[in-house]
């Protein structure tokens, strides 16, 4: 006796206990009809890149937006689609920020370190005057953060937060 198939929507034949196996989703994209599917295809957005609006300037990507602002994806899409932010908005691909701008705007120079034995312009520096690797130092930073830590005067730093 023959074992039940089911054909899906690229012409194949798929037996029916293995189709039965697959995720609801996957079993109702393979069904639909060939043009259906193809159409949903072509309309999907994953792949393009959507050019935003933003109270510090125009960016190619949303990405770019997140990374300058200091806010999550989801976050930025609120405020876009929320009324009450005007300045927020998707727009067409012209007089953009470019990437370097956008690193620039992230760039927060070098960290100024705190130890038990002085103040230094880097964590390198530090690491030096210690008689450490960079990597060493930063395990030791992780192990003891009363004593060794990165001071709060620096752009875009978390401040310091201790166990007492």
């Amino acid at each position: 006796m023959k074992k039940p198939t089911v054909r899906i929507n690229t012409g194949e034949k798929v037996l029916l206990e293995e189709f039965v196996k697959w995720h609801p989703n996957r079993q109702w994209a393979r069904t639909l009809p060939i043009e259906e599917y193809k159409a949903k295809l072509k309309g999907r957005k994953s792949g393009t890149v959507q050019a935003v609006n933003t109270p510090i300037g125009q960016f190619q990507a949303m990405r770019d937006a997140c990374k300058a602002l200091g806010i999550s994806n989801p976050t930025l899409r609120k405020y876009i689609h929320n009324e009450a932010y005007p300045e927020y908005s998707f727009v067409d691909s012209s007089n953009l920020i470019s990437k370097h701008i956008v690193k620039k705007l992230l760039v927060t120079g070098k960290k100024r370190t705190s130890t038990p034995i002085g103040v230094f312009n880097s964590k390198i520096d530090a690491a030096r005057a210690h008689g450490l690797t960079k990597g060493q130092f930063e395990r030791l930073m992780q192990r003891e953060p009363k004593n060794y830590f990165y001071l709060s005067d620096n752009i875009n730093q978390r401040k310091r937060i201790c166990k007492s």
